[in-house]
């Protein structure tokens, strides 16, 4: 009989043992200390109350510990030489985007200095609908106003483009029929649109040509976007000291809606289609009458668009 008492004593201290063995290897109960080397959860504060254990890791959003490493992001601490990001600090030399502009900082003001602007689709600053744009200037008060070519019988009415009086860039009324006997291409431009580098294209498509009788005639247009938001004097500036504009510019009008200009109403007309976007093109002939339509995306020195043109130039000598 005392034997069997002693053996169920024994194996009840077996069971207790065994009970005891499988509560430590769970998780450890409210108050415990976190593991050593355990990392403490997102948040930084130990579920159990116990302190991070020496060598763990910082928590996400936690702050550096005294001569600890950089916190998530990589930014250097208040104080540091380059804030997050990696951006040199306010008053450094290269502006947002990382380009310093020629001649060292952006001037006060914002406007990109005359020369020193950026194609479009350079590292520009973005406008509205995500396309880049170059900051307008000031006004070019030194630029003489244009003259035109005479007009060859003013006894004889225009026709088509030829019969419209617009103003010019300079304020001057200008008679379309000065250029009459010229091919023309109509452009409506803008200078804060991701078409804006045409303007390098469309002065040497002029310059290729203008001795065999192109004329390119273009019109600023606030129609879309609002990418032409500048005076006459701004767009002139701007677009003779970014891209050498030698060609006629007028001032602005609107292409589309209800408010379009007469000018653009015939050509949308004849054409069938609205212009659709900065930049569309209108092909005319010497006569003054609309020949062909190219969309915005239609490059000045684009096969199609010279082709055309040459077909209704005189042939070379």
């Amino acid at each position: 009989m005392r034997h069997l008492t002693q053996l169920c004593l024994l194996l009840l201290a077996l069971s207790a043992l065994s009970a005891l063995s499988a509560c430590e290897s769970e998780d450890a109960p409210e108050g415990g200390a976190t593991p050593t080397g355990g990392v403490t959860p997102a948040g930084g504060a130990n579920p159990y109350g116990g302190a991070t254990p020496t060598g763990g890791a910082t928590p996400a959003g936690g702050a550096t510990p005294t001569g600890g490493a950089t916190p998530i992001g990589g930014a250097t601490p208040a104080g540091g030489a380059t804030p997050a990001g990696g951006a040199t600090p306010a008053g450094g030399a290269t502006p947002a985007g990382g380009a310093t502009p020629a001649g060292g900082a952006t001037p006060a003001g914002g406007a990109t200095p005359a020369g020193g602007a950026t194609p479009a689709g350079g590292g520009g600053a973005m406008g509205e609908g995500g396309d880049p744009y170059i900051e307008v200037g000031g006004a070019n008060p030194n630029e003489p106003p244009r003259e035109y070519p005479p007009i060859d019988d003013t006894g004889v009415p225009g026709q088509g483009v030829h019969q419209f009086t617009m103003t010019d860039i300079y304020g001057q009324a200008v008679d379309m029929r000065h250029f009459r006997g010229k091919v023309a291409l109509v452009v409506n431009v803008a200078s804060r649109c991701g078409y804006t580098g045409q303007y390098e294209g469309l002065q040497e498509l002029y310059e290729r040509y203008r001795d065999r009788g192109l004329v390119i005639l273009g019109f600023p247009a606030n129609n879309f976007g609002s990418q032409e938001p500048g005076s006459e004097e701004q767009i002139l500036d701007f677009c003779t000291a970014n891209y050498g504009v030698s060609f006629p510019m007028f001032a602005k009008i609107s292409v589309k809606g209800a408010d379009i200009h007469p000018l653009y109403s015939y050509l949308t007309g004849a054409a069938g289609a609205d212009v659709s976007w900065n930049f569309n093109k209108f092909l005319v002939t010497p006569e003054g009458a609309y020949s062909q339509h190219f969309l915005s995306g239609t490059t000045p020195l684009a096969a199609e668009l010279t082709s055309a043109i040459e077909a209704l130039l005189p042939s070379q000598p």
